[in-house]
């Protein structure tokens, strides 16, 4: 039932946004940010569980947590970095839109680093 709740918040936001943007763009393009941002808050505080399961997991087959930790810090970049996109796509500024996913990528690139060496480890202690 909770999605039934984050969906009539955005589809109120929306018709609030679609109201308010005809007299002033501005302020609807801030309700618009506040909007996605309560979102994605909410969203994210309903991973607590999932992240504990995951820990469990992790813990029960002998895994580096470290590992999963990336994992983890990589999903919530990629979230971050897709919302900040969009923002920025419906605020007009597509090509600020563009700069922020490049970075994203080259972020979770370079934090994967970590997780690459390690296989390559694994990989040679098989070899």
């Amino acid at each position: 039932m909770e999605i039934l709740k984050m969906s009539a918040f955005a589809l109120m936001a929306v018709v609030i946004i679609v109201l308010i943007k005809q007299e002033k763009k501005e302020i609807g393009i801030t309700i618009s940010i506040l909007a996605a941002v309560l979102l994605a808050a909410f969203a994210i505080l309903k991973l607590n569980d999932v992240i504990d399961l995951l820990y469990n997991l992790t813990s029960k087959i002998g895994v580096n947590a470290k590992y999963l930790e990336i994992i983890l810090k990589v999903v919530g970049i990629a979230y971050i970095i897709e919302l900040t996109k969009d923002v920025c796509v419906d605020s007009g500024e597509t090509a600020l839109g563009s700069k922020v996913e490049m970075a994203g990528k080259i972020t979770i690139t370079a934090m994967t680093i970590p997780i690459l060496t390690g296989i390559i480890e694994v990989i040679n202690k098989l070899i």
